[in-house]
């Protein structure tokens, strides 16, 4: 659990009162929370996301919905067989509109095997993307 609020720290003493000593000792661990690059370069995406959709008058998530499809799939179908088989087998049976609300659901960045080299070139593309849109980024440490 990351305990960042008060209140997140207020549950966590909640669950750490309910659990059950009858069974034995239990080991609670506490350790500083640092995020990975992964973990900054998909909140950078997301900044990135609300920024494009602001600027365009789409909403976050449409916005997110484009990117994973447009720029997102290609480069994960590029570098993983079985992506590239469910990626080819979307856009055969699929309409450009029905690939884009199935972003919701399928895992394209999220994906534990889309690593910290391809999220880097996915940023470079939303980064085109959102010069070639005329939107200004930050680049998310504002």
């Amino acid at each position: 659990m990351i305990v960042r609020t008060d209140k997140d720290r207020n549950d966590f003493i909640v669950k750490l009162l309910r659990v059950d000593l009858s069974k034995g000792p239990a080991e609670v661990s506490y350790k500083r929370f640092k995020p990975s690059a992964m973990d900054e370069q998909k909140a950078i995406a997301n900044i990135w996301y609300a920024e494009i959709a602001r600027q365009t008058g789409q909403t976050p998530d449409e916005v997110a919905r484009f990117c994973k499809w447009t720029y997102g799939c290609p480069i994960f179908a590029e570098k993983s067989v079985e992506f590239n088989d469910l990626y080819t087998a979307m856009n055969d049976k699929y309409t450009y509109e029905e690939n884009l609300r199935a972003m919701a659901f399928v895992q394209v960045t999220s994906d534990k095997r889309f690593g910290k080299k391809m999220m880097t070139e996915y940023l470079n593309h939303i980064e085109l993307y959102a010069a070639e849109l005329g939107c200004t980024l930050s680049r998310g440490d504002s």
